[in-house]
């Protein structure tokens, strides 16, 4: 490196790398980079992790473990596995967050559909992507009438509250 410039990005840019490897050493008590919400989720149960900025909805980071466990449980239970995609017709706030971790968790990939999207719109991309369900909520679900996949409302309070085991097929 031959200007000072370069040398001091250079140094910024390796330092989140030095933390971690230091943390793994245990040099350093906060988590490792890798497993940092597996441990906060396990460790710190009630920490605030998410507020919803229009309705102020928090979730700690065991709201979401928790909630994420259930709707990847009932996933699963729906055959949803690795390989298959499922779309998320869910507005931004701690509901999507929730979504994409149960996504994940159940082994499949998540294909974000956007609840602003015309409709017409949103039908060819959740045809193009083949998708296995869609996860969506009560304020979106109307827009997905005519959709030939079955559709989950992640704000039903059967779901949340563990009770449905099946999909709820949105008919209008």
């Amino acid at each position: 490196l031959k200007k000072p410039f370069e040398a001091s990005v250079l140094l910024e840019a390796i330092k989140p790398l030095a933390a971690a490897a230091a943390a793994e050493k245990g040099e350093d008590k906060r988590p490792p980079l890798r497993s940092f919400g597996v441990n906060i989720a396990s460790e710190n149960r009630p920490i605030v992790a998410v507020i919803d900025a229009e309705s102020g909805e928090a979730l700690s980071y065991g709201e979401i473990e928790a909630r994420s466990n259930m709707l990847a449980r009932v996933l699963r239970a729906r055959g949803i596995a690795r390989g298959q995609r499922v779309g998320l017709c869910i507005e931004r706030g701690p509901a999507m967050l929730v979504a994409q971790l149960a996504v994940m968790k159940a082994g499949a990939a998540y294909v974000p559909l956007d609840p602003d999207y015309p409709a017409e719109r949103l039908r060819f991309m959740a045809a193009d992507a083949d998708l296995s369900a869609v996860l969506t909520q009560r304020s979106a679900s109307a827009i997905l009438d005519g959709l030939n996949v079955p559709v989950l409302r992640v704000d039903d309070e059967h779901l949340t509250a563990g009770m449905i085991v099946g999909f709820a097929l949105v008919l209008a």
